[in-house]
């Protein structure tokens, strides 16, 4: 017989109790971050957008690329690459360069999940390099779309609009919504 009071048990002194697993919606939600995308080699490949900050700040960037990867993410890539001489004209930063390039390799590599590789597989595999820099574009965030144009994402309905209503359908018409999974990732 229920008295419709609720109690909480403890678990008894000296015993360990493990955490609750992740719920399966939360489950379902971290799937929702790897993105099946085309690269311009035609190629299909899943990638997870990497936080640049966390990357900077925790130990998944090499020391040496640090201090690059803070630069572009302050001052954009081509501030990064360009100083004034004494002069007051543009000189491009050669040692600079060669670190954004690395930098670029290495988050084309962090943002891989399927195939996964290292910066050095991707330069050692001979994969196509228009892939490569479309992979760290689109893990520095430069870009959101893949070689085919498809927003990794969900493309929002309000940019149909102009179509909708020459269309004259209703929110939730299917054919507009198939047009809208066509061009997302989601």
């Amino acid at each position: 017989m229920s008295t419709g009071v609720n109690t909480i048990t403890a678990a008894p002194i000296g015993t360990t109790t493990t955490p609750s697993p992740v719920s399966d919606r939360a489950r379902e939600w971290a799937k929702k971050a790897v993105h099946r995308i085309t690269l311009d080699s035609g190629m299909e490949v899943d990638v997870r957008l990497p936080d640049l900050a966390i990357l900077i700040e925790g130990d998944a960037l090499p020391d040496r690329l640090r201090g690059v990867a803070a630069q572009m993410w302050s001052e954009g890539s081509a501030a990064a690459v360009t100083k004034l001489d004494e002069d007051g004209k543009p000189q491009i930063d050669v040692e600079v360069v060669k670190g954004l390039a690395q930098l670029r390799r290495h988050m084309a590599a962090i943002c891989l999940v399927d195939p996964a590789m290292t910066a050095d597989e991707l330069s050692s595999a001979g994969i196509p390099a228009e892939d490569i820099d479309l992979l760290a574009s689109i893990a520095m965030r430069e870009r959101d779309t893949d070689a085919r144009g498809v927003k990794l994402g969900v493309m929002p309905l309000s940019r149909f609009d102009t179509w909708r209503q020459s269309h004259g359908c209703a929110d939730d018409c299917e054919a507009c919504n198939n047009v809208v999974s066509a061009f997302s990732t989601r």
